[in-house]
């Protein structure tokens, strides 16, 4: 089984899924270590909650764009 998957990856695909993988794994360090720094400022001025506060409208305002452009493409 192994032999098909090898034999399927190749051309190129074994190199296109690494490097996703890679950039992915890239993209959510980057991510994690930001919010990691915010919550330690945040904590340490004892802002917590306002931090809590525009994590929620923030990613609440681009889940809101996102469903709208998604329904004005479906119209």
């Amino acid at each position: 089984m192994s032999d098909n998957l090898v034999r399927s990856l190749k051309g190129g695909r074994i190199f296109l899924v690494s490097f996703m993988a890679l950039l992915l794994v890239l993209l959510v360090g980057r991510w994690g270590v930001a919010l990691y720094v915010d919550l330690l400022w945040f904590s340490s001025q004892s802002l917590t909650d306002v931090l809590i506060t525009r994590m929620l409208w923030e990613w609440g305002a681009r889940g809101l764009v996102g469903v709208s452009t998604a329904l004005l493409a479906w119209l």
